[in-house]
């Protein structure tokens, strides 16, 4: 019969602890953003692939973020806020086109989450005004080209 004394228990704790925190910190390293990827994408010449192709384009620099449609007419320009690496706010400043549905102060919540190629997948949270509430939404953009 063993017993089990209070030195005995404490080490059984200790490794208990250890294996916890090692199961809790490697998927959190392993699934981490990799802050160093998203600024490869803070400037250039963007498509959305997930829409039919020739349907617009996003053309982005230091501070805008400007809308282009399908055949280069100038749709909307966005003000760029960068939080971090990964997250940035577009706030609408200009709207070239009469039939648009947008509202100057608008604002889009982008969180960059992953990557393939060079393209990014990201989180959005649409606060608008033609909106009853905010809307979450995914999406994907790929970079074509620097400016």
């Amino acid at each position: 019969m063993k017993i089990f004394t209070s030195k005995n228990k404490m080490k059984k704790l200790l490794l208990n602890l250890c294996l916890i925190s090692f199961l809790l910190i490697v998927p959190t390293v392993i699934y981490s953003q990799d802050y160093t990827k998203c600024s490869d994408f803070k400037y250039g010449k963007f498509t959305f692939p997930l829409l039919p192709e020739g349907s617009g384009y996003a053309v982005r620099d230091e501070n805008y973020q400007i809308s282009y449609i399908g055949n280069g007419e100038k749709q909307l320009v966005w003000e760029i806020e960068w939080i971090d690496e990964c997250r940035y706010n577009l706030i609408l400043k200009e709207i070239y086109s009469e039939s648009n549905h947008w509202t100057k102060g608008d604002k889009i919540e982008v969180e960059i989450n992953s990557f393939k190629n060079n393209c990014y997948g990201f989180k959005s949270m649409l606060t608008a005004k033609f909106l009853s509430e905010p809307s979450i939404i995914y999406d994907m953009m790929c970079k074509e080209n620097d400016i």
